[in-house]
């Protein structure tokens, strides 16, 4: 580049010429923060060239002057989306999971598409593509093997869902000062709309209690399971999956028929605990029957290796053999599903559909929420963070109540 002409500084910058081998080019001076959350530091020099000619210099050096007093970064290199990104989940403060959840959104199904492109330079209109592309095309960049190998387009719960992840980037990146407004956000927006998010759900399998009960009674009495308990207190609490797992005895009240869930696995690091999805702890009651089958098994467990296993920061459920250890969940639940199997053919596929360990928990909140439990004590004993929820998971049960208020009020 060559020697440019002087030119005087003043509080709105200024723009001068300068000559290169393509021909006369001019550029723009301003002044701006160091930074803008830190006033306190004064101002830089920040300078754009390039411009083909004085006027959009100008024009250029006025959008600067708009932008720096509406406190973006000026002077600085805008980040692309990707790098941004990787910024931003490096810094979030959340749990291993939900971290590592973003970040499978990101780099599976974002970065490949647009992650190249500077953040300041996604529109509203970029994101409804990009989510209309995921409809309807595979990810550009997919694993050979494992859980995340599948390769079919993104339906509309999905697609939500990483909306709103891009939601909370773009928020950060307004923090930041890399852009003024979120366009992520906001009625242009075209993301995936709730109907056809229920549309495309799956139909929700539950047990109802006569059917919850077969199963217990024939693994009781007819497999005479060694592992009853474990399915007993899956049924008796509703809780999930890495809860029960995560259950020490020190969690069970035997005298006033309480479990505690206080805990709850950490599947990124085996062998570790961390708080509860909600980060609330949470108690509630279990019946008779379910106190008096953990007495049995606690003893079962005292024959096998002695106080050791009773004990009260001893595993409720440790590893068979390998005592010191807590089950693993993915075995749990593929143990559940065999026992649904061997079940059926007793029982009958008919009389006992097919479902899956998630899905006692669905089964404990339809049967009570059916029974006319007061749908807050439902929300506290699942752990939701609200009864909301609760409600919007088991639209079947309330629909059908709401059916049953009609005809209730019919007077004819």
């Amino acid at each position: 580049m060559a020697k440019r002409s002087n030119a005087s500084y003043h509080d709105e910058g200024h723009v001068r010429e300068y000559e290169t081998k393509a021909g006369t080019r001019w550029s723009y001076i301003i002044r701006v923060p160091k930074d803008p959350d830190r006033p306190e530091l004064g101002t830089k020099y920040a300078e754009s060239g390039g411009h083909l000619s004085e006027g959009a210099a100008y024009d250029a050096k006025a959008k600067a002057l708009r932008e720096r007093d509406r406190g973006l970064r000026v002077g600085s290199k805008t980040p692309t989306l990707q790098e941004f990104g990787e910024q931003w989940l490096n810094s979030l403060a959340l749990s291993e999971s939900t971290v590592g959840g973003y970040r499978r959104q990101l780099t599976r199904h974002v970065f490949p598409r647009i992650g190249d492109k500077p953040i300041d330079q996604i529109k509203t209109t970029t994101l409804n593509e990009l989510y209309k592309i995921m409809e309807t095309e595979p990810p550009l960049n997919v694993a050979e093997t494992g859980r995340w190998s599948k390769a079919d387009p993104l339906g509309a719960n999905s697609i939500s869902k990483i909306a709103t992840t891009l939601g909370a980037l773009f928020d950060a990146a307004v923090d930041d000062h890399h852009i003024l407004d979120n366009p992520g956000k906001g009625r242009r927006v075209k993301k995936p709309p709730k109907s056809k998010i229920v549309e495309q759900a799956p139909t929700m399998v539950v047990w109802n209690q006569q059917q919850m009960t077969a199963f217990l009674v024939w693994l009781r009495d007819t497999r005479q399971d060694s592992d009853y308990t474990l399915w007993k207190m899956y049924a008796a609490t509703g809780a999930r999956r890495s809860e029960i797992l995560a259950l020490r005895w020190s969690d069970i009240d035997f005298k006033n028929r309480r479990v505690h869930i206080r805990r709850t696995l950490n599947v990124d690091k085996p062998g570790h605990t961390k708080k509860p999805k909600n980060g609330k702890s949470r108690d509630f009651a279990v019946s008779e029957s379910t106190i008096a089958a953990l007495r049995e098994w606690r003893k079962t467990l005292m024959a096998l290796r002695g106080l050791n296993l009773a004990h009260g920061s001893a595993w409720v459920f440790p590893m068979v053999g390998d005592w010191e250890r807590h089950r693993n969940p993915q075995s749990t639940s593929q143990m559940f599903q065999r026992r649904v199997e061997w079940a059926q053919k007793d029982l009958g596929v008919e009389a006992l559909p097919t479902i899956h360990l998630h899905e006692v928990r669905h089964s404990v909140a339809t049967i009570l929420i059916s029974e006319g439990t007061d749908p807050k004590t439902v929300s506290e004993r699942l752990g939701h963070e609200s009864v909301r929820i609760t409600l919007d998971i088991y639209t079947h049960v309330t629909k059908k109540s709401d059916d049953a208020a009609a005809a209730l009020l019919d007077f004819g």
